[in-house]
């Protein structure tokens, strides 16, 4: 393992957008993760997300004729760890990762290696997040209270939307509307056995859904002052607008509620990872790097930010 690029059995290649390569291994379907490879390992939910997002990959499996093996991240639908097995030791690569189950996702397992190469997103103390079950419970009494207005989640089209989705079906027996982007990626879960219940723009089904209080799924980059203010105006309710993330322990995004649930690791589950997979070497990245290492250090732990 050399920076952002694995090298085996004469093969040379880059993990998510760390390092530019031929072939990649893509832990998972978000923009950030993604990079130009035209060749790509990764599962065949993600390969399947990366063709409902137009991106022009070629499915190279999962690897396992180079003795990489593939374990659940719990992040969003096929998201990954990857291990490797390479001079006589094991190396772990996380991506983006959750323990705890979602309501579209089981939690990830640990996986015990040499190397641990881990996320550090939420890599700060303070980023301890509230019990799931609880976080939910408030976001149900937040949309059952506002059920004869207008209620927006904003989301990442890919991943969070669902799971918002999910709890609309499941906590609130709501269907909501969504706009064509989200409805497609909705389409690739459910070619996955992932349940959901939603109503898309434009069609018969939303315009009536639409003629008394409804809810909605939509990118959050859409959300704003004017936007909630037009919806007011053209369907004569209020308009409440809501964002489901880990950042709401920090940011308020200017939006009526914020809930702080997340698809990442706490800074709690990080160290429960750190811990659970007995390695002798952590490597932090992808958010607060040095500042994960620095406390893995203060505990005894061989840790380093990736360089």
């Amino acid at each position: 393992m050399l920076g952002g690029l694995l090298r085996k059995n004469g093969l040379e290649i880059g993990l998510d957008n760390y390092a530019p390569a031929a072939l990649s291994y893509i832990s998972h379907a978000h923009s950030d993760h993604v990079n130009g490879s035209k060749q790509i390992y990764s599962s065949p939910e993600t390969f399947d997300l990366l063709q409902a997002m137009g991106k022009p990959v070629e499915h190279m499996g999962n690897g396992n004729e180079h003795n990489f093996s593939l374990h659940n991240a719990g992040h969003i639908l096929g998201s990954t760890q990857l291990a490797v097995e390479t001079d006589g030791a094991k190396c772990v690569y996380t991506g983006d990762f959750k323990l705890v189950d979602g309501l579209t996702t089981k939690g990830a397992g640990i996986v015990e290696c040499d190397t641990l190469m881990i996320e550090s997103t939420y890599g700060l103390p303070e980023y301890v997040f509230p019990d799931r079950e609880m976080v939910l419970g408030e976001m149900g009494k937040f949309a059952k209270s506002h059920a004869d207005d207008i209620i927006i989640f904003g989301s990442y089209e890919v991943g969070k939307a669902q799971e918002l989705i999910k709890f609309l079906n499941s906590h609130c027996s709501v269907v909501p509307v969504v706009n064509r982007k989200i409805s497609k990626f909705c389409k690739t879960y459910e070619k996955h056995g992932v349940k959901l219940e939603y109503a898309e723009a434009g069609t018969s089904e939303a315009e009536e859904l639409m003629k008394g209080g409804f809810s909605a799924v939509l990118p959050r980059k859409l959300i704003n002052a004017e936007f909630k203010a037009m919806m007011e105006h053209a369907h004569h309710r209020k308009c409440y607008t809501a964002i489901a993330t880990g950042w709401a322990l920090k940011y308020s995004y200017g939006m009526d509620r914020m809930f702080a649930l997340s698809d990442h690791a706490d800074f709690r589950q990080i160290c429960e990872y750190v811990e659970g997979s007995n390695a002798k070497k952590v490597i932090c990245m992808h958010g607060y790097e040095e500042e994960l290492a620095t406390n893995l250090r203060e505990r005894g732990i061989d840790a380093h930010p990736f360089k």
